[in-house]
Formats: structure tokens, sequence, C-alpha cells
């Protein structure tokens, strides 16, 4: 079961979270790249766990993803204007703690 956190089925659903769709999704693009990253893989892509793994962090070495949220918007000061996007924002648990 996907953990990702929108409606998706394919990497292509993501696309309505951008906020310029037709500029953003494009080959090579980070929205799009991570979209076909993440979205069929059951916990993290392969390239992540291998990063987690060399980190040489004990708390990276078991994590197990909890939510992701792709395109995920974060206020940040001074307020006006809209909120910046995150390419993706993951909720992970290792060792008992929470990792964001």
């Amino acid at each position: 079961m996907s953990k990702i956190f929108i409606p998706a089925s394919k990497p292509e659903d993501w696309k309505s979270l951008l906020a310029k769709p037709d500029k953003h999704w494009r080959t090579g693009y980070s929205a799009k790249t991570l979209a076909y990253c993440w979205q069929d893989v059951d916990g993290f892509p392969k390239c992540v766990k291998r990063v987690f793994r060399n980190s040489g962090i004990k708390l990276f070495q078991n994590l197990k993803l909890l939510l992701a949220f792709p395109e995920y918007k974060v206020s940040l000061p001074p307020r006006g204007g809209r909120p910046a996007q995150n390419d993706i924002f993951v909720l992970a648990k290792g060792n008992n703690q929470l990792v964001s």
C-alpha cells in the first residue's frame, strides 16, 4: 500500500499539486523526477535508502516511512504571497523516534 498522501495511482497524478504545472512538470525537473521515484515503491526509494545506510547515523539505519506529502506547502515569513512548496515532506519513524 502506498504511503503517499494524495489520491494518486500513478506519478502523473502529482502534477496537479504544482503551483505552475505546465512550467514545472518536465523531464529532468525535481517534481516529475520525484513522482516517478517515489510513487510505486513501498517505503523509501533505493537511492534514499542507500544515502541513509551510508550516513553512519544510527537513527537512519532502520527508518520506516509513515507518510509522504508531495508539494507540501510551508508558510515562510514575511507573511504575504503564497506559501513555499517543498517537493516532498516525509514523516518517518526510527528507533522509536519520529523523523521528518
